[in-house]
């Protein structure tokens, strides 16, 4: 039986309500099914807010991540698209918030050079560490 519910749930046809329930009954390869759905789409709609391919792959990771959580409290007879569409847009807000308290200083932008002589002051600082020389002597 159970390997009926896995063939049922990978077909276009079944509704978010039926693969909800097939997840809530133990069957992974419904969740697989929803993930496979909406996954594309969830992080075009990611990407298109954030930019960067490695924050919309996490985020999109996330929002899984929240649906599975919150399956047994989702009503069954809905579709998941506005719910994930719109926990999907509140994690790229949190981003996008977390990006602007982020100060972000590059390590290139340090190096300046001074007017009265021409090193850079990290090279400036001297090194008290004995040389990998004379460690191995």
């Amino acid at each position: 039986m159970q390997k009926q519910d896995s063939v049922y749930s990978q077909l276009p046809g079944a509704s978010d309500g039926v693969l909800v329930c097939q997840v809530l009954a133990g069957d992974q390869s419904a969740f697989e099914g929803l993930v496979e759905r909406y996954s594309a789409m969830l992080y075009r709609f990611t990407y298109h807010h954030l930019n960067d391919y490695d924050q919309s792959s996490d985020v999109v990771q996330q929002v899984f991540l929240k649906l599975y959580i919150a399956l047994p409290n989702l009503p069954h007879g809905e579709q998941l698209k506005p719910w994930l569409f719109r926990v999907t847009q509140n994690c790229c807000l949190d981003e996008l918030r977390k990006r602007r308290r982020r100060h972000v200083t590059l390590f290139s932008a340090l190096e300046w050079r001074s007017e009265e002589e021409d090193m850079a002051p990290l090279t400036a600082i001297p090194d008290t560490q004995p040389l990998p020389e004379e460690v191995a002597e």
